[in-house]
């Protein structure tokens, strides 16, 4: 077996390994995603952070990349040293920058004295926001984040895959009819195939240009979609 290849598996070994331990003594679900923006498989180690990656970073048309495994944050005050480990690194369109934890309970989003003043000195020095999100916050999105992590499964089947004669023709369609539901598209280019076609629709909304309402239904043929570019 090449060594890169055993690197490769060894490395995604571990970082089941630790994401295992991440749950700490809670069972906690693991979710193994793949982000269309990024280009990557994570390992998610709960729900929370499940919902947290679809909602606020992968349909986010403000966020243009992330990382989900992000180094420890290292900052110093006045008598030690901490780190900080974070659930995510975000850098949006306009270039704002922020670190995003997942908690699991309002609880701990107060931390001591001595690691806050750490952590906010770190965050200054860096120039980013730092955002806590707890169960207030994601609560409000679950069932729009489970309808959204169906149409992932789409545009995921074709992940790199460019397509270009599909694109194309899909692009066409949406410049021309600017709002609509998944069913016209399908039988306006039934030369393509339905699956490849709704993949690309979904790429196509995470990159931002196109707008698919998931708020009453899920993904499906009724599902409409509302083209944002010019």
């Amino acid at each position: 077996m090449p060594d890169q290849m055993q690197s490769l598996r060894s490395k995604q070994r571990s970082n089941i390994f630790h994401a295992y331990r991440g749950r700490g003594h809670k069972d906690n679900n693991l979710w193994l995603v793949h982000s269309i923006k990024t280009d990557r498989d994570y390992i998610l180690p709960s729900d929370r952070q499940l919902i947290h990656w679809i909602h606020y970073l992968e349909t986010d048309r403000n966020v243009k990349m992330f990382d989900l495994m992000p180094q420890a944050i290292m900052s110093v005050d006045s008598e030690e040293v901490g780190g900080t480990e974070l659930d995510a690194t975000v850098m949006y369109l306009n270039g704002d920058i922020e670190w995003h934890e997942v908690k699991s309970a309002e609880s701990e989003t107060s931390p001591g004295k001595s690691q806050l003043q750490a952590l906010t000195s770190a965050t200054n020095a860096a120039g980013v926001i730092h955002r806590v999100f707890t169960d207030q916050d994601l609560k409000p999105h679950v069932v729009t984040s489970i309808r959204w992590l169906k149409a992932i499964a789409y545009a995921s089947v074709i992940q790199t895959q460019e397509c270009v004669a599909e694109t194309i023709a899909l692009q066409g369609v949406l410049q021309s009819q600017r709002v609509g539901v998944v069913r016209q598209i399908l039988e306006t280019l039934p030369e393509f195939e339905a699956v490849i076609l709704q993949g690309l629709l979904v790429r196509l909304a995470i990159r931002g240009h196109v707008d698919i309402d998931l708020s009453a239904i899920g993904f499906r043929l009724a599902t409409t979609w509302r083209w944002l570019r010019n």
